[in-house]
């Protein structure tokens, strides 16, 4: 094992880790889990006590650890947003804020962009300029704490601790106890069970009662899932029988509950990702590629033919929902709505209208709108216009900058499938409002760089060595 001068280890296998590092990504994997299911069981059990003890103990946890470990805990954490509360009060900005000064006061010189600083300056007066006053002071906070961390984030991301295998992990977790969650909103297991076997009980599983994330929450988690299983098991150059197995049962796992949200989108990702891997049987990787395509075609089928009354059913409903919704459906007229408002007030194509205030204003002039643009890009521009949006993809442009030179693991296109199905799945939802769509931002850039197998480590630690 030897250290580049970027501070990597550099392992002739990939899998060799120092037992130390091990030890803290276990240690620290196993609190977030037993986190995200406290936060769940607080919402599903509906208890006040509960939820704000839970939530005091995560802020106490972020102020006792550093803050890339605060990073991976909010990539899983993100389902969870919604019912974060302390007092009756949703709480992310605190984490946020937390990270954010752990972040500057890291006893390290401060590299700050001048771009970055403009672009981070323009984004805050947009925002405050179009919500304040219009929006509850907690939401502003909110906003203006997202928008304060990625700029951080990016001043810092190329000193701080990333890996693709430990975003996944925290990702897989907290979808795991989203899932078993969204179950029990039938009732019991058996009570769902029972529904899935029952073909006239037919529903969009997770729409009903779902805090984590809505209706479009789990096909996206679902989608993001299986792109990095994939991206992963491309990557890696080994893997052993038990990574396998379990990679395998997560991906299965992902797939089913994905196609039970009986959502477009997340067929639309599924697409994006089999085109992907069609494109690269061409490359170094056509074998594993087409084994991956081969299994999943033999597993579907199998499937299929185990519960062929059941998949029957479920493709009734897709074909039911198209039959009725066709073509891009609502979402064409609402995405026409923000086209014909924006046209009719030129100036928000500047500066927007507010992340928190366009939906409003749509509400009070009976606007299709009025439920946010369900397109990603539209919510950009209406929320901080082009020169935000310019000003966001400065700060990312920034990050991927500073992650290329300090990882320095090299390009691989395979590693940009999960941002793929990430902007895939923007063109259908994600809002600025949502702590998911900043931070699954942040990571899926992450992820291109950090390779699988890769560990990055401190400049002391490099030092020691």
């Amino acid at each position: 094992m030897s250290i580049s001068e970027a501070g990597i280890i550099m392992a002739d296998n990939p899998r060799e880790v120092t037992h130390e590092v091990a030890f803290w990504r276990q240690g620290h994997l196993g609190l977030n889990a037993f986190f995200y299911i406290a936060i769940a069981f607080a919402s599903y059990v509906n208890n006040y006590t509960f939820s704000t003890l839970i939530s005091i103990a995560v802020i106490i946890y972020f102020l006792f650890t550093k803050p890339e470990e605060h990073f991976f805990f909010l990539v899983g954490f993100v389902p969870f947003e919604a019912v974060f509360k302390t007092f009756a009060l949703n709480s992310c900005f605190v984490l946020l804020l937390i990270s954010s000064l752990k972040l500057i006061f890291n006893k390290r010189p401060i590299r700050i962009s001048v771009i970055g600083l403009i672009s981070f300056v323009l984004l805050v007066f947009f925002e405050i300029i179009n919500d304040y006053g219009k929006v509850s002071t907690g939401a502003l906070l909110i906003f203006l704490s997202m928008i304060s961390y990625l700029f951080i984030f990016v001043q810092f991301a190329d000193r701080k601790c990333f890996n693709f295998e430990e975003i996944m992990r925290n990702t897989i977790i907290s979808y795991f106890v989203v899932v078993m969650f969204s179950i029990l909103q039938y009732g019991s297991f058996e009570a769902f069970i029972s529904a899935v076997s029952d073909e006239s009980m037919l529903v969009r599983f997770g729409e009903q009662n779902n805090p984590f994330g809505g209706a479009m929450g789990l096909p996206l988690y679902s989608a993001l899932i299986i792109a990095m299983i994939v991206a992963s098991v491309i990557i890696k150059h080994s893997l052993r029988i038990r990574e396998k197995a379990l990679l395998l049962l997560a991906g299965g796992f992902a797939f089913i509950f994905g196609v039970l949200t009986v959502s477009r989108s997340f067929l639309l990702c599924i697409g994006a990702t089999v085109v992907f891997l069609f494109l690269s049987l061409v490359g170094s990787n056509r074998r594993k590629v087409f084994v991956i395509l081969a299994f999943t075609a033999i597993i579907s089928v199998a499937i299929y033919f185990v519960a062929e009354n059941y998949i029957n059913g479920v493709a009734e409903e897709y074909f039911f929902r198209s039959a009725h919704d066709a073509g891009t459906g609502i979402r064409g007229r609402i995405w026409e709505s923000c086209i014909d408002f924006l046209r009719e007030n030129p100036s928000g194509y500047l500066t927007g209208f507010g992340i928190g205030s366009y939906a409003e204003i749509g509400e009070s002039k009976s606007l299709m709108f009025s439920a946010m643009a369900h397109n990603l890009y539209l919510d950009v521009i209406m929320s901080v216009g082009a020169a935000g949006l310019l000003c966001v993809i400065a700060l990312l442009d920034i990050l991927r900058k500073r992650l290329k030179k300090t990882l320095d693991t090299g390009f691989r296109i395979v590693s940009a499938l999960p941002f793929l199905v990430y902007l895939t799945f923007g063109m259908t939802a994600l809002s600025l409002t949502n702590l998911k769509t900043w931070i699954y931002l942040m990571a899926f850039i992450v992820m291109v760089y950090a390779t699988p197998g890769v560990q990055i480590v401190s400049e002391e630690k490099n030092e020691q060595n």
